[in-house]
């Protein structure tokens, strides 16, 4: 019994670490998303007063990034190097690397799901004679049109010093309760436009997991299988119902 106990404990974290790997997989070609890793942490719980010794299933974001992708579309830009773009949604401030963006109707410059991006002075508004976008290096929105070259606004780029603060949100978004610093511009980052971060999923050595995985869980299928033929035979032992 203690077997097929422990066998469905391991089971049901293997699960789990499928459904992250599949979630990695799924999003391997999806802008700026991050990978996530089951990892193992302290129980919270107590057991008879004394805390729980057995350690539980966590879920971590890889916030490294991932590879620069080239479009030579305006409106794409890529952080490379420390930050994120902050962005104001109707839940509040969130932070994303996703830097694939858009205009709304309004003329603010926003995410791709309509979220106003935000700039060092408040939102970015671009004019409706702007013929091209430029976004330099250090962030600086410019806008091209009939009268000549006009700055629009300046991206505000944030950063944390700790970024397992930031909890997925949605949407490659993330969330944090502790407030971002200011990143430095030129040094910690700088801004390519034309540009797009991909995943930072690497699909190889997901795939490998998975394969790893799904073989201990068909292992331990058989585990829990085995343990229930015996107890079934020494139950019919014990009560005779295998005599016929």
């Amino acid at each position: 019994m203690q077997a097929s106990t422990i066998a469905f404990a391991r089971q049901r974290d293997l699960f789990s670490q499928l459904e992250i790997i599949s979630n990695n997989i799924a999003n391997s070609e999806s802008t700026g998303f991050k990978s996530d890793l089951a990892v193992y942490v302290k129980s919270d719980k107590r057991i008879n007063g004394q805390p729980d010794p057995t350690p539980v299933l966590a879920v971590a974001t890889n916030t490294a990034p991932g590879g620069l992708v080239t479009t030579q579309r305006q409106l794409d830009i890529a952080l490379d190097g420390k930050g994120f773009f902050a962005v104001e949604t109707p839940l509040g401030t969130r932070y994303t690397r996703n830097g694939g963006l858009s205009i709304t109707a309004e003329g603010f410059l926003a995410d791709a799901n309509g979220n106003q991006i935000s700039g060092e002075g408040g939102p970015i508004t671009m004019d409706v004679a702007d013929a091209e976008i430029e976004i330099n290096l250090a962030g600086e929105v410019y806008g091209i049109g009939p009268e000549g070259r006009s700055l629009r606004g300046a991206l505000q780029v944030v950063k944390f010093e700790n970024e397992s603060v930031l909890q997925k949100a949605g949407n490659h978004l993330f969330k944090s309760d502790i407030a971002p610093e200011a990143a430095i511009p030129n040094e910690d980052y700088k801004i390519v436009q034309g540009a797009i971060e991909g995943s930072n999923v690497n699909q190889v050595s997901e795939l490998t997991q998975l394969i790893e995985i799904s073989r201990t869980v068909a292992n331990l299928a058989r585990i829990v299988q085995d343990q229930h033929q015996l107890l079934k035979s020494a139950v019919s032992r014990i009560t005779g119902t295998g005599n016929g």
